[in-house]
């Protein structure tokens, strides 16, 4: 495939990092839009996925989409660090600033400064709900039917549900 005649090019962050040096001689040095969907794949800065991103959207425009919220205060260190590289000059930084206490394994179990965190993931974020996207979907009209099952069948479903 000759990827430099594409206007676009869309494939799976596994095809991407494969690809990586090949897109690369493609695109000649031009500039270029990487759109990452899902992008709680590259959450994990030491991950190869979070790595390829970065290397290749380094100077270039970036946007990072998901639906997926943060589930643990250090994951906004990579989208932070992605989108706005002056913020923290490293994750040595970022963990002086948030982290307030470790165990004796080394594992945060207290942080700091959170509302700080938040201001400094929303300088490049915007958050839109699903109400605000599909408001101009219909709500569903439901008929719920009810039934009863079997008494076999309510034991196994109830076992089943137990387990």
């Amino acid at each position: 495939m000759d990827l430099a005649s594409y206007r676009w090019l869309l494939m799976t962050i596994q095809i991407f990092k494969k690809d990586l040096p090949r897109i690369r001689r493609a695109l000649g040095g031009r500039s270029s839009t990487t759109v990452v969907d899902e992008a709680h794949s590259i959450k994990n800065v030491g991950s190869a996925n979070y790595k390829a991103v970065r290397d290749f959207s380094e100077g270039q425009h970036l946007l990072l989409m998901t639906g997926t919220p943060i589930s643990h205060p250090a994951d906004a260190y990579s989208y932070v660090k992605l989108k706005t590289p002056h913020v923290y000059r490293s994750q040595a930084q970022f963990e002086n600033l948030h982290v307030e206490e470790r165990d004796f394994f080394g594992n945060v179990v207290k942080w700091r400064n959170l509302e700080q965190m938040k201001v400094n993931l929303m300088l490049q974020s915007t958050r839109r709900l699903s109400r605000e996207v599909l408001k101009h979907l219909k709500l569903p009209n439901y008929i719920p039917i009810y039934y009863d099952l079997a008494p076999e069948h309510l034991a196994l479903y109830n076992q089943l549900a137990d387990e």
